[in-house]
């Protein structure tokens, strides 16, 4: 294994989905007792790795050098193999704080509650400190020096802020809660309204953009940020109307369709009208498809993620059409599909083979890889 993901059960982790898709990489899922662990890591036979549930204490231990938060925080879930010497760091503590601040959540002086004792716990508890909360208290089911039972956490009232790093509420137990919200009064946000992220999708027509769509919603889904996850495919057929008024029409129809999932548009850049003849004040119309996008991708009422798709090359044309868009789509989330090579084209047949359980002739099987470079 090269790159992958370590832990004793991983059955609902989606990180080979969202490694593979925007990274050019096998990543595997690898689950390890306690003994294969040891094995595993004194080995060495890897470039990197994600380190989960029960090891990133333990995975220290193997470690040549460590960063500053594990070495405060004592936990681990980054492992890079440079060399055979094998570098820790923990990311979890820059992921847990900019998911605080993207939404918005104000953590100095105010009074906090972490729910769980366990590895993520501890960076939760960096987290807030460094962020400049008044008072953090962990939460366990068994009291011990430095944490209060659930018993003595309910009474904390004047509570403000509570993280849950417990696996309730995490697949397969989704609606599980290890306390209830409602008797703490003064919590600043008792739901937060996620700000979904946008996306834009490059690549030359057959590369999957229209699957990686269908992917960003499930996994945004599974993740508790958008309530169904479907995808609404869109395009300037089934939005440019006929007529003043239309065109917003059929965008704000889209957008409620796609409302708790994702809105896929390809070919974005058709809408970018110039000088089509075919119907009169097609510019002004695909203008008002872009206007309402906008307006909508902002509006509190709606809940959706835009996924926009074409060739890397048009989309700046697509962008320079309201000057709100570039902010609406983050540049951390353009993902660049580029052409099969035929070696993946070739991988991706003999998979499709051995899924229907085909064969191929000796003679076909021996030339196949020349057929996809000359096809190349």
């Amino acid at each position: 294994m090269e790159y992958g993901l370590i832990g004793d059960r991983l059955g609902h982790s989606f990180s080979k989905v969202i490694h593979e898709s925007i990274m050019d990489y096998k990543y595997d899922l690898v689950e390890l007792d306690e003994n294969e662990f040891d094995i595993f890591m004194k080995a060495r036979d890897f470039k990197a790795i994600n380190v989960t549930i029960p090891y990133k204490r333990a995975v220290i231990d193997y470690l040549d050098e460590i960063d500053n938060n594990v070495a405060r925080i004592g936990t681990c879930n980054v492992v890079v193999n440079k060399d055979g010497r094998l570098y820790g760091y923990n990311s979890d503590y820059y992921g847990l704080m900019e998911l605080i601040r993207v939404n918005g959540i104000e953590i100095k002086d105010r009074k906090c509650l972490i729910l769980g004792s366990g590895g993520t716990s501890h960076t939760a508890y960096y987290v807030l400190k460094d962020m400049g909360a008044k008072d953090i208290q962990t939460v366990s089911r068994n009291k011990r020096e430095g944490v209060i039972t659930y018993d003595e956490a309910r009474e904390l009232k004047d509570t403000q802020i509570i993280v849950n790093t417990t696996p309730k509420g995490m697949y397969p137990d989704d609606n599980g809660q290890c306390i209830d919200i409602e008797r703490f009064e003064n919590l600043d946000c008792k739901n937060i309204n996620y700000r979904v992220p946008n996306f834009v999708i490059q690549g030359n027509p057959g590369v999957g953009k229209t699957e990686i769509a269908r992917l960003i919603g499930r996994i945004l889904h599974k993740h508790g940020m958008l309530s169904s996850g479907h995808t609404v495919c869109a395009s300037r057929d089934t939005l440019v109307g006929q007529y003043v008024g239309a065109s917003a029409i059929n965008t704000v129809n889209a957008v409620e369709r796609a409302q708790g999932g994702v809105l896929f548009i390809d070919e974005v850049y058709s809408l970018v009208n110039l000088g089509d003849s075919s119907s009169s004040g097609g510019e002004n119309y695909c203008a008002e498809v872009i206007n309402t996008l906008v307006a909508a991708m902002t509006n509190p009422k709606y809940h959706f993620c835009v996924v926009v798709a074409g060739y890397e090359q048009r989309m700046k044309d697509f962008f320079r059409m309201n000057e709100g868009l570039p902010s609406r789509f983050s540049m951390k989330n353009i993902i660049t599909i580029d052409d099969y090579t035929p070696d993946i084209l070739e991988r991706i047949f003999r998979e499709y083979m051995a899924g229907k359980k085909l064969t191929l002739s000796e003679d076909t099987d021996k030339n196949l890889g020349c057929y996809f470079v000359n096809l190349y």
